[in-house]
């Protein structure tokens, strides 16, 4: 998580400054990789730790109903619990991705900058979330698993993982950039 916050704030740096920028990291990149570092946790535990809570009491509660011994019930209750978490991710995700780039963004003030495209985040997250999670989840609806699915899941599942991750939150930056910017003209219109 700690590369993966690591390359958010590379990324970031190159998508606010764009192709020009020949400097690998920014100069403040300590003090980014910083700022960003609590929001980061926040994330990783309000997210990737509260979803698989949120899964296993959808399991629980759809237990009577259905066997829940067979995987892609199991898979289904455990990622349709990540939906309500997925959106709060894409409304409050500007923090970080804010503090990646060199601001301070509120809960508050993401909220507002999600709220005219929170439809189309919410899809291009969903995006990152199948490009992140279904690799894996489909071969295990297999029972035996091929030597391929094998070998994908000891050597390369977690760099896919991580190269998925990196690059939904680089989508994530460049959002926030663009938005920024239109957020500031609309400020800069109003009357003082």
């Amino acid at each position: 998580m700690l590369l993966h916050l690591g390359l958010l704030v590379v990324v970031a740096n190159a998508v606010l400054h764009g192709e020009g920028e020949r400097r690998f990291f920014c100069p403040d990149f300590s003090r980014r990789f910083l700022r960003a570092l609590p929001y980061a946790f926040c994330y990783y535990l309000c997210f990737d730790q509260a979803w698989g809570l949120l899964g296993r009491g959808v399991q629980w509660l759809a237990g009577p109903l259905f066997d829940m011994n067979v995987y892609p019930l199991w898979a289904a209750s455990y990622h349709l619990a990540a939906m309500p978490l997925l959106h709060l991710l894409v409304r409050f995700g500007f923090t970080l991705a804010g503090a990646a780039v060199g601001d301070r963004v509120s809960f508050r003030r993401s909220w507002a900058l999600s709220r005219p495209v929170a439809g189309t985040l919410f899809l291009t997250a969903l995006l990152w979330w199948a490009a992140r999670r279904l690799p894996m989840d489909i071969p295990h609806t297999a029972a035996p698993m091929s030597p391929v699915t094998e070998f994908y899941a000891r050597w390369l599942h977690l760099p896919v993982q991580c190269g998925v991750s990196v690059l939904g939150w680089a989508v994530g930056a460049a959002w926030y950039v663009r938005l920024r910017g239109a957020a500031s003209v609309v400020d800069g219109d109003r009357p003082a």
